[in-house]
């Protein structure tokens, strides 16, 4: 899991050097992924429960809340 992380960390990382696209952009790409993702998952009701949960904790914290 950790070099998976890993990997993906150097791909982003190299796009979002890139002044062709934003982060927005690859947001956008990484959900569309993920979404593909949970589609193919057997428990995919569970996998996005899960996601919201962290998007959700993400984005109290980043409103101080």
């Amino acid at each position: 899991m950790l070099k998976l992380g890993d990997e993906l960390d150097t791909v982003v990382l190299k796009w979002v050097n890139d002044p062709h696209l934003t982060v927005n952009d690859i947001a956008g790409v990484l959900a569309h992924r993920l979404g593909s993702l949970i589609k193919c998952s057997k428990s995919s009701e569970n996998l996005l429960a899960v996601c919201t949960s962290i998007l959700s904790r993400q984005a109290k914290d980043k409103n101080g809340g």
